[in-house]
């Protein structure tokens, strides 16, 4: 018996193995598709929490960030300041 559930534990750790390893291409392989379809050569601010999360914004020469509307990227946070950046 203590052989069977060796071999039957080796098993479940190679799946597993297999499952992570799988998992991991999988990201790999969708991160390379979304840099060669982004514009290339170009600076770009990307949103990884709250609403703006995983927005991309190419940035210009003169890009303004901040709460006022007069800003190229309006922030709604009461943090930021009307022209945080």
């Amino acid at each position: 018996m203590p052989l069977f559930a060796f071999t039957l534990l080796k098993y479940l750790f190679l799946v597993l193995l297999y499952a992570f390893l799988l998992f991991a291409l999988v990201i790999i392989a969708r991160d390379v598709l979304v840099r060669s379809s982004s514009r290339q050569g170009e600076a770009r601010l990307v949103g990884v929490e709250g609403k703006l999360s995983g927005r991309s914004f190419y940035l210009s020469q003169t890009t303004t960030i901040g709460r006022g509307e007069h800003n190229s990227l309006v922030l709604d946070d009461e943090y930021a300041s009307s022209s945080h950046a």
